[in-house]
């Protein structure tokens, strides 16, 4: 009688067994199909890019320069002040890759100022912008990579996470190769 218990219960712990390795291989050949290896490699992260690029087609040539002109308009979207915020902190942090450049200046500072706050209620994240920007406007550049970092995870970063902040000779050298 207990050999047939034993013997049954060593055939349970075999089929569990059995069962838990089918399961384990099944989701590791399974589960890589279900996450995209990137986001542009799939039809959906195709659309959305050519989404943004159409976007910014309005007020980027195809040299990667902005046209101010058209950018900074009292019907500026939220994604271009995203986009103008951004590129404008490139000048003042490190980051192993960097997408788009736009000299950051006081005027363009108080040109945003002033179309964010006549369009406050529109900006979803206006305060955001306008906390940034004002620090921007007084000189303030120390917490830069987080300003960074904090327009770049609205914009669904993943490649170019701001790790720190430029030196004067960085900045100027990034001044001079891309402006």
């Amino acid at each position: 009688m207990q050999r047939k218990r034993k013997a049954r219960k060593t055939k349970v712990i075999l089929v569990l067994f059995i069962f838990l390795l089918a399961a384990g291989v099944t989701a590791v050949l399974v589960w890589p199909q279900l996450l995209p290896n990137n986001t542009l490699d799939n039809p959906i992260g195709e659309h959305l890019k050519n989404k943004v690029e159409s976007k910014r087609d309005s007020y980027v040539n195809s040299r990667g320069q902005v046209n101010d002109e058209k950018l900074f308009t009292e019907n500026m979207s939220e994604y271009a002040v995203q986009d103008a915020i951004h590129f404008m902190s490139h000048q003042k942090v490190k980051a192993d890759e960097k997408w788009g450049s736009l000299q950051l200046t006081e005027e363009r500072v108080d040109q945003l100022i002033g179309i964010i706050e006549n369009k406050r209620g529109q900006y979803v994240h206006a305060e955001l912008y306008l906390d940034i920007l004002y620090r921007w406007k007084e000189g303030d550049f120390t917490q830069a990579n987080e300003d960074h970092n904090a327009i770049w995870d609205l914009k669904g970063g993943t490649i170019g996470r701001a790790t720190g902040i430029l030196s004067p000779e960085e900045e100027e050298r990034y001044i001079e190769k891309n402006f």
